[in-house]
């Protein structure tokens, strides 16, 4: 039978594998809009280059008229460089399942089409998660908690990632060391109101331990909290450098304490990469909340019109600020507004989203009643001009 799967590999990779990468791609806002064509990325080995033009040919000057020509100068460059990141998902089928479809492809696509479906489904959830984080895998910081399976979270930001069924780490979150944490621990209860999970292992927390999806600290793609950001070191370049002010997004926070929106904050981070870098914001993403807020601010100043809601690709809908759109993800990190130019922000590939097939096969023998198969993507989020971007953070929602 092994040998007969491959007369299914052509329905999986023909007719269901743009399904997949319709899922993954098109039903999320940040992944839609984020541009893959690589057009300024290099792959090299098992990294992404970058380069960056960090600075101009200061050998220009104003002279009398006998006076000498400006000492020759150069383009100042440099390369970033970005690590792929690798995600994966996975499908299995049962016997039965092969052996009612056989030679019926419509059959097969019918049994399989829920599996491949639910797949895409789950990965795009998980990759949009990531790319609003930091690459570390964070889901949420701990709380004090001793010697107990309740563990106490410091806050519900994003308890919105935290699901019964799933299992998790809890790791120091500097290290990724377990220490008195655990690692591979069902959740098998939430509570919102009082900022607990409950899982299998009894944990000792305080505020230095974190909450990851099991196995992916420091694992996962780099997001806009890591990218969109005054400091760190991104792409193998620290931004700290005094040389290296070029890499330092702008953001405006308030030390934590969220404070309300105001139309002058909005525009300040609206001009700041159009000011600081010469960019240009083509897309604000935000939380439910912070929009509210939004609508809030424009209401109180007798500004909302029908005018101000437009549709984008993909059907999403989007308020407008300065004509450019301000998006919802349920992924977004609460309090935060990210201002994004579009052209120098995308997703770099090493392996387009494909099926392993590596010995011509989609399927393979699961060494017991059935049959998987594994589809990956291998990518990472990259710019080449961190400084045209920016954040509004501490954001009070609505």
């Amino acid at each position: 039978m092994a040998g007969n799967m491959t007369t299914y590999d052509p329905v999986l990779k023909d007719q269901l594998a743009p399904a997949v990468e319709d899922q993954v791609f098109n039903k999320t806002i940040l992944l839609k809009r984020l541009q893959r064509t690589g057009k300024y990325t290099d792959l090299r080995g098992r990294k992404f280059i970058v380069p960056l033009h960090t600075g101009r040919n200061e050998g220009v000057g104003a002279r009398a008229e006998t006076g000498t020509k400006p000492t020759a100068r150069n383009q100042q460059f440099a390369d970033a460089e970005y690590t792929p990141k690798y995600n994966w998902g996975s499908i299995s089928l049962t016997q039965v399942v092969i052996t009612a479809t056989k030679g019926d492809d419509a059959a097969f696509v019918r049994a399989i089409s829920s599996e491949t479906r639910g797949m895409a489904k789950d990965l795009a959830a998980d990759i949009n998660r990531q790319a609003y984080g930091d690459g570390t895998g964070l889901l949420e910081t701990c709380g004090t908690t001793t010697a107990s399976t309740t563990v106490q979270l410091a806050s519900t930001a994003q308890m919105k990632h935290l699901r019964v069924g799933m299992y998790v780490d809890v790791l120091v979150k500097a290290s990724g060391a377990t220490s008195t944490g655990c690692v591979n621990s069902l959740i098998s209860a939430i509570d919102k109101t009082n900022k607990t999970i409950t899982i299998a292992a009894s944990v000792t927390t305080d505020n230095t331990f974190g909450v990851y999806r099991t196995g992916n600290y420091g694992l996962e793609t780099m997001g806009l909290a890591g990218m969109i950001s005054d400091s760190g070191t991104i792409g193998t370049i620290n931004s700290a450098s005094a040389d290296n002010e070029y890499w330092r997004a702008y953001v405006n926070s308030n030390g934590g304490t969220n404070r309300s929106l105001t139309e002058i904050l909005m525009q300040t981070c609206f001009d700041a990469p159009a000011e600081n870098h010469g960019g240009d914001v083509s897309l604000m993403i935000t939380s439910f909340g912070v929009r509210r807020a939004y609508m809030d601010l424009l209401t109180s100043m007798k500004r909302f019109t029908g005018e101000m809601v437009t549709k984008l690709e993909g059907g999403f809908s989007a308020l407008l600020y300065n004509d450019k759109p301000l998006v919802t993800d349920r992924d977004a990190p609460n309090h935060i507004i990210w201002y994004i130019d579009e052209d120098h922000l995308e997703f770099a590939e090493m392996a387009k989203p494909s099926w392993k097939d590596d010995d011509g096969s989609v399927l393979k023998d699961d060494g017991n009643l059935g049959y998987y198969g594994v589809y990956y993507w291998f990518s990472n989020m990259v710019t080449n001009h961190r400084g045209r971007h920016a954040a509004l953070k501490d954001i009070t929602e609505k």
